[in-house]
Formats: structure tokens, sequence, C-alpha cells
């Protein structure tokens, strides 16, 4: 699934900002647990978007709330696309480990 992040472009004080208007992500509940745990994350949690930086602190945007710098919010995007790799790689993993795992197949043990 892809990250997408809906924006409007703010001059604030004759600084260019933007205000998330929506996020259309995985939450925190769709995604593996090595993934949530690490750096570099994105995801949404409620009304919110989570960032999660290598060595940074965890931030949190909330959707039509606050403005973000434009540098600022060009760097979220960055973190976007090193998370979404860093997803891909752990999705790959997962369905290496658990190939013979087929998920929603029943299955009947008489034992």
């Amino acid at each position: 699934m892809a990250i997408v992040l809906k924006i409007k472009k703010v001059l604030d004080r004759g600084e260019p900002h933007v205000k998330l208007l929506d996020i259309d992500l995985l939450s925190e509940i769709d995604l593996p647990k090595e993934y949530i745990n690490g750096k570099p994350a994105v995801y949404k949690s409620g009304s919110n978007l989570v960032v999660r930086e290598l060595n940074k602190c965890t931030q949190f945007y909330t959707i039509r709330d606050e403005l973000i710098p434009w540098q600022r919010f060009q760097e979220i995007v960055e973190v976007c696309k090193q998370a979404g790799d860093r997803l891909h790689e752990i999705n790959e993993k997962i369905r290496k480990e658990y190939k013979e795992f087929i998920e929603g197949k029943e299955e009947v043990y008489i034992i």
C-alpha cells in the first residue's frame, strides 16, 4: 500500500508551510511488530501521522491541526520513502520465513 499525504500549501508569516489535510497509510495494528519497533517507520495512529526517524525522537503530526514547515515536510517525505523500502524488506523476509504457512487456509488435524 502506498503512503498518501494530502496537503495544503500555506504561507505563514512569509514562510512556506503545509497543513496535513488527510493521510492514507497503514495503521500501527496493521504493520509487523519488527517495523513498528524499529526506525525508520511511518504509520497512522488515530488522527496522527507518526514519524520515527533514525537518531531522532518519534514525532506526531495531527491531521488538520498544525502547520509543518516546508523543509520539514520534505524531510518527512524522504523518511516515508525510506520507511516504505524498509517495510518491503521486512515483508519479503516474513514471506520467505513462513512460505509454508498459507494464511487463511483451513486445515483439520486428527490426532
